[in-house]
């Protein structure tokens, strides 16, 4: 492997040095793996202090108000839509009463002016007759 890499003068087995200076190997790249590992799990050990629990509180406040907010804004948009639908239903109601009341007048009217016509004639038959 060393004449693939270029490296003549590198007589450790454990790895192998190529012409632009990187290290190719196992046992080197194991200890870094594990030294990395290593620092993993005493960070994961490690005991968090006040600030940082106090940190994690925090946002756990933050992150149920912007829930609690976004259910009060979803409730208050619905109440808004319902208001709305419920004022539309009333003002059809109040547009389908007018028009009922319209139409009841001018059918009165229209009796009003039968009735006046019918006497109109029958005054007009009565000096016929006279």
């Amino acid at each position: 492997m060393n004449n693939i890499f270029g490296n003549r003068e590198n007589g450790n087995p454990d790895y192998l040095i190529n012409s632009t200076g990187q290290i190719y190997g196992t046992s080197l790249e194991q200890k870094s793996n594990e030294s990395k590992d290593s620092s993993l799990k005493s960070d994961k050990k490690r005991r968090l202090n006040e600030d940082e629990i106090h940190y994690i509180k925090s946002m756990d406040t933050i992150t149920e108000s912007k829930k609690i907010e976004a259910e009060t804004r979803k409730k208050l948009y619905d109440l808004e839509k319902d208001k709305f639908e419920y004022e539309r239903e009333k003002e059809k109601e109040r547009l389908k009463f007018e028009q009922e009341k319209e139409k009841e007048r001018l059918k009165f009217e229209q009796e009003k002016e039968k009735e006046r016509l019918k006497f109109e004639r029958e005054k007009w038959d009565m000096k016929k007759k006279n």
